[in-house]
């Protein structure tokens, strides 16, 4: 489940980043470059936390199956 988040998120930062060398190209700084950064960063940040969330839910599944054998 998390695995096609993060890959959806991925693709998504991929694609900003292609938009954010046109911009570039283009000479459009300023706010477009901005916008097209902030959105970058929060898929980054957003797969961090994804990354987070599925060890601890492998931690969690582990802690449980061992407290369910004993």
């Amino acid at each position: 489940m998390y695995d096609l988040m993060i890959e959806e998120y991925d693709q998504r930062r991929e694609e900003l980043r292609e938009q954010r060398k046109a911009i570039l190209r283009s000479g459009s700084l300023g706010t477009p470059l901005a916008v097209c950064n902030a959105k970058i960063d929060m898929c980054s940040e957003f797969i961090a936390f994804l990354r987070r969330v599925e060890q601890q839910d492998i931690a969690l599944q582990a802690e449980s199956r061992i407290t369910e054998n004993e």
